[in-house]
């Protein structure tokens, strides 16, 4: 068998069956649906129960509550599979996802990673709104990540990195590409790491993940100062790696990005906590203490941006972007990107 797919469900009975449908409909059928039960307390296994009663493809695993990361992990070593293709159990998949993931497989042999795109659609709609990252095939076949990553910023200006993707098994296990427990923003730490380790890389352009934004209950709608912590954790880990780099030219790319990528979430966070009754002494000395960064990039844009964060600091640009996006967003809609 060469695909499994790979669902980790906790407590999603209103969801998981629209997950299972769209992947029980692809037009490419020789996978195993890799279904782990995360310790749900609701409805959702013994959905999923009846859903491997009729189809013998579904293999569902149970085990107590330890979170997305482990569930993950545990997709990974339970898998038959020689790729693997995550999906979350409260979003779903255009029907010809993994037939388009296998056919670029067949074409760029050996591949360790296929990056993918995805669409977004807020809980309780249906319209789509497609990505950004646009990345033909052609841009980075049969291109080691790093190479991947700078033909990427200079076809588009950016990367996305999430677990939207295909993977070789035997790939994540040779490099132990696992993903870190109890941490927020576990899928963009995972996936840079996959992109630092491979040889050989392939993009699907189509946008067939469909990400649900906005479910009551989900993390990513939960704001804490451990997440905004965790994030600003992950850059400076990769700036360390970043130092250590010796492909000057890759280097200069992630110094700009992880710069990028600082800004933004310090513009994220800072917003988000500045009205609320939250004690931010350490995102502020967090920011302070790393700011640093911004320093690294050699993007003009970047320095502009961050350049109140270097003079005034943390608190202060925290209240200006804060006043700065609710005076933007006074009049307009909700947006998805």
């Amino acid at each position: 068998m060469k695909l499994s797919v790979i669902v980790p469900v906790y407590n999603l009975e209103n969801y998981i069956e629209q997950c299972i449908d769209s992947i029980l409909v692809q037009t490419y059928s020789d996978f195993e649906l890799l279904i782990i039960d995360d310790g749900s307390t609701d409805r959702s296994l013994s959905i999923i129960n009846d859903y491997s009663k009729n189809d013998n493809r579904i293999r569902v695993i149970t085990k107590e509550n330890e979170g997305i990361s482990l569930t993950r992990n545990r997709g990974i070593q339970e898998a038959s599979g020689d790729y693997l293709y995550f999906v979350d159990g409260d979003d779903w998949i255009h029907k010809e996802t993994l037939k388009s993931h296998m056919n670029l497989v067949e074409q760029v042999p050996n591949c360790d990673l296929v990056l993918g795109r995805m669409s977004m659609f807020f809980d309780g709609e249906t319209k789509l709104k497609e990505d950004e990252f646009i990345v033909e095939n052609e841009v980075v076949a049969n291109k080691s990540g790093k190479n991947a990553f700078v033909a990427i910023i200079d076809e588009i200006g950016f990367i996305r990195l999430g677990v939207r993707g295909l993977f070789k098994r035997k790939f994540l296990l040779k490099h132990k590409l696992f993903f870190k427990p109890h941490m927020y923003s576990e899928d963009v730490e995972w996936m840079m790491n996959c992109i630092l380790s491979a040889e050989i890389c392939a993009s699907n352009d189509n946008a067939y993940y469909h990400y649900r934004a906005r479910r009551p209950g989900s993390l990513v709608n939960t704001p804490s100062i451990k997440k905004s912590l965790d994030v600003l954790n992950i850059y400076q880990t990769w700036i360390c790696i970043a130092d250590a780099e010796e492909d000057s030219i890759f280097k200069q790319y992630f110094y700009n990005e992880i710069s990028e990528r600082f800004i933004n979430t310090f513009i994220e966070f800072s917003s988000q906590f500045v009205p609320a009754k939250i004690d931010m002494n350490l995102f502020h000395s967090k920011v302070n203490q790393e700011k640093n960064i911004i320093k690294k990039s050699k993007r003009k844009k970047t320095l502009l941006k961050g350049l109140p964060l270097l003079i005034m600091g943390s608190k202060l640009t925290s209240k200006l972007y804060y006043y700065i996006k609710k005076w933007k967003n006074r009049n307009s809609q909700p947006s998805y990107f």
